[in-house]
């Protein structure tokens, strides 16, 4: 994967103001669940494990500029990559809600090219616009980046005719949740509570941020020595005046993580515990 696809920030990504991004390979990065992320990076040539941990943590801590104040991102992405699964269709589903979820989000522009219907072009590439003055290309190997005002033109114009065809607001949000709805996927209820991972032992490895539908989560992964899997604990952090404080106990996968989650979402009316304006992980006096 390219720097553009979620790597190490590079000098643009703290600069760009309007960001326009094109994608017809996957979901872009900034939109993407840990799960999905982690799915990414899982695929050949798979990231040794730690470095696989700490790439997808600094992708979600790029997110954390979809809710800068003087920034707009318009995202398009065609139908069929919302159908491509690289992952277990569960982690798709949480997928697909982040992104209605983000499409609300007032400088996120979220549309969708829906398979159906005629197309202005081919989505060769995908590829991002930074304030019209520089865009960035991925390829399968790299990127290549330009200024020339001819080229910037070219790929305005570009995301601007697959812009015209695609669907925002209610119709696209109502197209992915029928995609949501025909994976078909399992949501089981929780187990037993089990004990929490600081009873267990051993040393955090990371802490990354969730969402699913109206709520939002922590997920802790521990792991009791460097030869041993790492266990998982999320912890739903919804609620203006007080966490929801709900846990999940010791998981031992990211999908049991994710269909605990989505047990819990199911089972928790919306007014049980409105969801914050600003999320959790924005505020300065909430743990990183």
């Amino acid at each position: 994967m390219t720097s553009g696809d979620g790597l190490p920030c590079p000098p643009w990504s703290t600069s760009t103001k309007a960001l326009r991004l094109f994608q017809g390979q996957l979901i872009p990065g900034l939109l993407q669940t840990p799960e999905y992320a982690t799915a990414v990076f899982s695929l050949p040539p798979a990231l040794p494990d730690e470095t696989k941990a700490r790439t997808v943590a600094a992708r979600l801590e790029r997110q954390a500029a979809l809710y800068e104040d003087g920034r707009s991102f318009h995202f398009v992405i065609c139908e069929h990559v919302l159908r491509w699964l690289i992952c277990e269709s569960t982690v798709m589903a949480v997928q697909l809600d982040r992104l209605v979820s983000l499409s609300r989000l007032p400088a996120v522009s979220i549309g969708v090219v829906p398979q159906a219907g005629r197309k202005p072009d081919f989505p060769m590439t995908c590829f991002s616009i930074h304030d019209d003055s520089l865009v960035i290309v991925e390829t399968f190997h790299s990127e290549v980046t330009t200024r020339d005002p001819r080229d910037v033109q070219t790929y305005v114009d570009t995301f601007d005719r697959f812009a015209a065809v695609a669907l925002y607001g209610d119709d696209m949000r109502g197209l992915v949740e029928s995609l949501d709805g025909r994976l078909g996927h399992r949501r089981e209820r929780a187990g037993p509570t089990a004990p929490c991972l600081s009873a267990l032992g051993g040393e955090p490895l990371m802490t990354i941020k969730a969402r699913y539908r109206f709520r939002d989560y922590k997920v802790t992964s521990v792991t009791a020595d460097q030869t041993a899997e790492p266990s998982y604990e999320a912890e739903c952090v919804t609620g203006d005046d007080a966490d929801c404080g709900a846990a999940s106990g010791v998981l031992f996968t990211s999908d049991d993580v994710t269909r605990w989650m989505v047990c819990h979402t199911r089972d928790t009316p919306a007014s049980a515990a409105p969801a914050r304006t600003t999320p959790w992980w924005s505020r300065a006096t909430d743990p990183k």
